[in-house]
C-alpha cells in the first residue's frame, strides 16, 4: 500500500532539493559529465533553452564509452528518484537519444534502465511508493520525448505506462485513499495530457479503464482544486478521443451507475 506522507509533487520549486551526483564508479574520467549533471540538476523545467545547449555540448564532447555509460546511468538516477527532475531529463535525453561512443548509444543505455527499473514497480509500490509513482512519471516522460531514428514514439512502451498509471490510480479509489493522492494524480493527469492520444493509439480498451477510473477519482476522491482542474483539463482532452462511436453519454451513464449516481442524459 502507499506510504502516506513521501510524495513529492512536481510544482517547479517545491519538494526537497536534488541529490548531488554519486561517487564515479566506471574506469573513465567522468569530470566533465559530472559537471554536466549538476548543471541538469539547477534547470527547473523542460522548457529550458539552456537544455539545447547542454544537448549540443553533450553531442560534441561525450565521446568516451565508460564517461557515456557513467553519465546515462546517474542522469537515469536523478530522474527516476526526483520527481522535478524527470521531466527535464527526459526532455534532454529526447535531445540526445542518437549519440553515441564506442559501442553504446544514449537511447539503448536508457531504455535498458527504464526496463529494469520497470521490473522492479511491484517491490517499489510496497516499499517505496514515492519512488514508485516518480519512476512512473520518468517512463512516461521518456514515452513523449524519446523517439525512434524514423521519430515515432516506442509503442512497445504504451503497456509499461499504462500498467504504471492503473497502479497509481487503483489504491486511490478504495476508502483508504493515499493522502498524497494530489501528487499521485498530478502525474496520472500530465501523463494522459502528454501521452493519452498515442496511448489510445496503441492500447484503447486500456486507455479507456484510465480515463473512466480518472473519472471516479474525480467524483469520489477529496482533492485540491488544482488536482481537479488538471483532471479535468486531462479529461476534456480524453472523451472525444475515447467517443469513437458516439456513444459518450452511454459511456458516462454507465461509469455514473458504478458509483451510485443517476444521471439524466
Amino acid at each position: 500500500m502507499p506510504q502516506a506522507g513521501r510524495g513529492r509533487g512536481m510544482t517547479v520549486g517545491q519538494g526537497e532539493a536534488l541529490r548531488r551526483p554519486g561517487p564515479v564508479n566506471s574506469g573513465g574520467d567522468t569530470t566533465r559529465a559530472k559537471t554536466i549533471v549538476e548543471s541538469i540538476l539547477k534547470i527547473k523545467s523542460p522548457d529550458d533553452l539552456q537544455l539545447q545547449d547542454l544537448a549540443s555540448e553533450i553531442k560534441s564532447t561525450m565521446n568516451d564509452e565508460e564517461e557515456l555509460k557513467w553519465f546515462v546511468e546517474e542522469l537515469c538516477t536523478q530522474g527516476l528518484s526526483e520527481r522535478n527532475c524527470a521531466p527535464v531529463a527526459a526532455k534532454l535525453f529526447g535531445l540526445i537519444a542518437q549519440h553515441h561512443a564506442g559501442e553504446s548509444k544514449i537511447r539503448t543505455l536508457l531504455l535498458r534502465r527504464v526496463q529494469s527499473e520497470y521490473a522492479k514497480k511491484d517491490e517499489l509500490a510496497v516499499s517505496d511508493w514515492s519512488h514508485f509513482v516518480t519512476s512512473a512519471l520518468f517512463l512516461g516522460e521518456v514515452f513523449y520525448h524519446v523517439k525512434s531514428e524514423q521519430n515515432t514514439p516506442f509503442k512497445v512502451l504504451a503497456a509499461p505506462v499504462l500498467k504504471y498509471l492503473e497502479m497509481i490510480i487503483e489504491p486511490n479509489l478504495n476508502k483508504d485513499a493515499n493522502k498524497n493522492i494530489d501528487d499521485d494524480m498530478i502525474v496520472v493527469s500530465r501523463q494522459l495530457l502528454l501521452n493519452g492520444a498515442v496511448l489510445h493509439e496503441a492500447v484503447p480498451s486500456g486507455v479507456l479503464e484510465v480515463v473512466q477510473s480518472v473519472t471516479k477519482i474525480l467524483c469520489l476522491c477529496q482533492l485540491s482544486t488544482a488536482t481537479r482542474l488538471n483532471l479535468l483539463a486531462a479529461l476534456a482532452e480524453m472523451w472525444p478521443i475515447l467517443d469513437t462511436n458516439n456513444d459518450i453519454r452511454t459511456q458516462h451513464a454507465l461509469l455514473a451507475t458504478s458509483i451510485g449516481v443517476s444521471l439524466d442524459i
